[in-house]
């Protein structure tokens, strides 16, 4: 009779232990064995990886079947998997990606598991996490597919991307020379390192619309604030004064020999390989890439870095938001577990890590809890205003437009050969083939 009593109390206490979760890590798994696949484009110092890892040891049952591609080879690689009928569980993109496989129905809506469902530590309701404004970016980013996703949220935000200008410290002490605080200050740093030898400042290929959007933010941000459909019901248009002047300056930045030689056909990595080169001590880059930099920085060069001052005299707000995305797809066969695997890849624990020290997620977290060192100030200061919308002067709202002011309208016209009637007339086309008239259409 003991024996039995002890064996049913045994039995009663391990079912209360298992119902209760005690001893249980916050959000772990339990169930049969499961594989998750996960196609990430994040890159960075591999901190993804190290995040599934910590999942994964968290929850044994959970296979993370991990891939990763560079963010150029990242639709190639989906578009593949598409095809092929084989699209992982769980997939990273960014705004334009994420359009094109929404509109394609290919991936899961999150919509009620963020208002409802729990976060991964299962002490708040998961939406309730993330930084307002980059939830609502991620809903911004589907305006162009129409109404009917108003208010959905197909996946995500990750990290906000929060760019600043890392500079040479000590090379900039040697030429007496200060973090600017003002645009005429940045304009005096530029015109100092040019005649000193070296080139001011970067910009890629890659990111050739960053400029634009920072100038744009200054001399558009009063009326789009007033009126932030102001394109879309044609108050605004890109020959506005306001437009043309951002468009303005940026060429005089570039006629000025602010820029690489190369900067028309170059990538981000090269602009950080000037850097290290020293013969560009200063570069407009996200704060994931400071890993890189900290590692590699030669001999005699201090990091520091500077939020980037206003053209117009405005509050500078930060290029970033919600530009990498975590989303399900469809095809899964394990959308809740799938689904509890993002929950804790956009987690207060999956952040906590030392790899994530350079990183600033979209997550409501203490700012204290980010790394404090001279090179990370300009990085918190940068989104101390807050960031530039994702659709601000839309010329990122569909694939076509932002391809071709990228690859074609911007280079021509920093080249000479487009004047900026050509590219705001081209734009105003652009706009209202791709995506005004569509949009009227579905309204």
């Amino acid at each position: 009779m003991k024996r039995f009593l002890v064996m049913v109390t045994g039995i009663v206490c391990t079912a209360l232990f298992l119902l209760s979760g005690c001893g249980k890590s916050a959000g772990r798994t339990a169930g049969k064995p499961v594989t998750i696949k996960v196609l990430d484009g994040y890159g960075g110092s591999g901190m993804v990886k190290q995040m599934l890892d910590l999942y994964q040891q968290e929850n044994p049952n959970i296979t993370i079947d991990y891939e990763s591609v560079s963010s150029d080879s990242y639709y190639a690689k989906f578009t593949a998997l598409n095809i092929a009928d084989t699209l992982p569980d769980i997939t990273w993109a960014n705004a334009n990606y994420f359009v094109e496989e929404v509109k394609s129905g290919l991936l899961v809506d999150l919509s009620d598991e963020l208002t409802n469902g729990k976060n991964s530590e299962g002490d708040k309701k998961w939406g309730e996490t993330f930084v307002p404004t980059a939830l609502e970016n991620c809903r911004n980013i589907l305006r162009s597919l129409g109404d009917n996703y108003a208010g959905k949220n197909y996946g995500v935000p990750f990290t906000m991307t929060t760019v600043a200008v890392v500079y040479d410290k000590a090379l900039f002490d040697s030429l007496g020379l200060k973090a600017p605080e003002t645009w005429a200050d940045f304009e005096n740093v530029n015109a100092a390192l040019k005649k000193a030898g070296y080139i001011p400042i970067s910009m890629q290929e890659q990111n050739i619309d960053w400029w634009p959007r920072i100038l744009w933010d200054q001399y558009c941000r009063e009326k789009l604030t007033a009126d932030p459909n102001a394109f879309e019901e044609e108050h605004m248009t890109f020959t506005d004064p306001q437009v043309e002047k951002g468009l303005t300056e940026f060429k005089k930045m570039y006629d000025k020999g602010w820029f690489p030689d190369s900067s028309l056909t170059a990538r981000r990595d090269d602009m950080v390989q000037l850097f290290v080169q020293k013969k560009m001590p200063q570069v407009l880059i996200q704060s994931n890439y400071l890993d890189y930099l900290t590692k590699n920085v030669p001999a005699g060069v201090e990091l520091a870095s500077y939020a980037l001052p206003g053209i117009n005299g405005l509050p500078s707000r930060c290029l970033g938001g919600s530009s990498d995305i975590w989303a399900v797809t469809k095809r899964s066969r394990h959308i809740k577990e799938a689904i509890n695997v993002v929950k804790f890849i956009t987690s207060r624990a999956a952040f906590a890590g030392d790899y994530a020290k350079f990183i600033t997620p979209c997550l409501k977290m203490d700012a204290t809890s980010q790394n404090s060192s001279l090179v990370m100030k300009g990085y918190r200061e940068a989104g101390a205003n807050g960031f530039i919308p994702e659709i601000f002067v839309p010329i990122n709202i569909t694939t076509e437009i932002q391809n071709t002011f990228r690859t074609d309208l911007i280079p021509n016209y920093l080249l000479g050969k487009y004047d900026i009637n050509d590219i705001c007339n081209e734009l105003n086309v652009l706009y209202k083939e791709n995506y005004l008239n569509n949009l009227k259409g579905k309204k």
